[in-house]
């Protein structure tokens, strides 16, 4: 072969060509490795760090609303929402839900801006719009299961905080009235 040829006629050990590794190599490639997936880890638990913990000692899900300047009570203001009547998102045969809905606010201000239909901020027509958009995307499978039907009322109270801004906030979501068909 040649590199045994080779080896022959310049005189070079097997080992000087490569027969053999240094362990010391192998070890500091290793802690190299090691220290690099370590640096890796460390660095995604410190992008991926989820927010604190809410009022209700939920964890929190990245999706509380920023309102710093209005404190949170121990309970809140109820504000009662008209019917909603609507076509669920369903292919095929077609579903609707009756439901009323239940808002806890935690200012008066709020309150008294949703229950006036005279609202120049118009908070009564774009929380009406609000939930309607997001029940209406949702099917009949989604709608009936408990857990999936929490986390709507979550997502209604998460939109209705970006539009309340300053104003106030909304603490709870709760569904009087509930029918599916």
């Amino acid at each position: 072969m040649a590199w045994e040829e080779e080896s022959i006629d310049t005189g070079a050990d097997f080992e000087e060509v490569g027969g053999k590794r240094n362990p010391l190599k192998l070890i500091i490639m290793a802690v190299a490795v090691l220290a690099l997936a370590a640096g890796g880890f460390f660095a995604y638990k410190y992008f991926t760090k989820e927010k604190p913990a809410t009022a209700e000692g939920e964890e929190g899900t990245g999706q509380e609303a920023e309102a710093p300047d209005v404190p949170v009570p121990a309970t809140g203001q109820k504000v009662d929402l008209d019917k909603f009547t609507l076509n669920l998102a369903d292919k095929g045969k077609p579903h609707y839900l009756v439901t009323t809905i239940a808002l806890e606010v935690t200012t008066e201000e709020l309150k008294t801006a949703l229950d006036d239909a005279t609202d120049p901020k118009l908070y009564r027509v774009k929380t009406r719009d609000t939930i309607l958009r997001i029940l209406r995307a949702k099917t009949f499978k989604e709608i009936n299961d408990p857990a999936t039907l929490k986390e709507v009322s979550k997502e209604i109270e998460f939109k209705l905080n970006r539009i309340y801004n300053q104003d106030g906030k909304v603490m709870n979501v709760y569904f009087t009235e509930f029918m599916v068909q």
